[in-house]
């Protein structure tokens, strides 16, 4: 509720302190966050978007719902989608025998296409990473931290990349001065 308050305080006070970098910091941190969530609701929009539309043409009966589930759950990594599935293979048994697995071949597609070049274009226009950098990134991040991980890791690997870029201005000026 009084976020813009608070921050308006946070940056008087550092700028009242000559905190000027750390401010920086925490303002391009902020916008690498602003950039994942909205990123990552960006690609839940379009995966529910083509999920329906592949329902639709499937001829499950509220076809935008199932969409529209398994483009939202697609927030929560793997498990995400397989939850979103189930519902629609199950309701895909009232049109034929073969729909259910059309309902699954369809997503594990969709997920195919979403993890390797939808999210990492995404990511990579509003984190600015590179695409191989982010996939990378994915994988160690549930390699090492599992589903967790693979949720965070790339706002955190961005915030670690303006803080080591501002650390290393820092050391170059410092360096500067101790020439001079």
């Amino acid at each position: 509720k009084n976020f813009y308050e608070i921050r308006e305080q946070v940056k008087s006070f550092l700028v009242h302190h000559q905190q000027h970098r750390l401010y920086h910091i925490l303002k391009e941190s902020e916008e690498i966050v602003k950039g994942y969530v909205s990123g990552t609701l960006l690609v839940s929009f379009v995966l529910s978007i083509i999920a329906s539309i592949y329902f639709s043409i499937l001829g499950l009966e509220n076809a935008i719902v199932f969409g529209t589930l398994i483009g939202f759950l697609n927030i929560i990594p793997y498990v995400g989608q397989i939850i979103g599935t189930i519902p629609a293979a199950l309701f895909g048994l009232m049109v034929s025998v073969w729909t259910p697995v059309y309902v699954v071949v369809g997503v594990m597609a969709l997920n195919f296409i979403e993890g390797n070049f939808i999210k990492p274009l995404v990511f990579s226009k509003s984190i600015d990473f590179h695409p191989v950098m982010l996939l990378t990134l994915i994988i160690i991040g549930g390699q090492i931290f599992g589903v967790i991980g693979i949720i965070f890791i790339i706002p955190i690997a961005g915030i670690v990349k303006v803080i080591c870029r501002y650390a290393f201005e820092g050391l170059k000026e410092w360096k500067q001065k101790v020439r001079d």
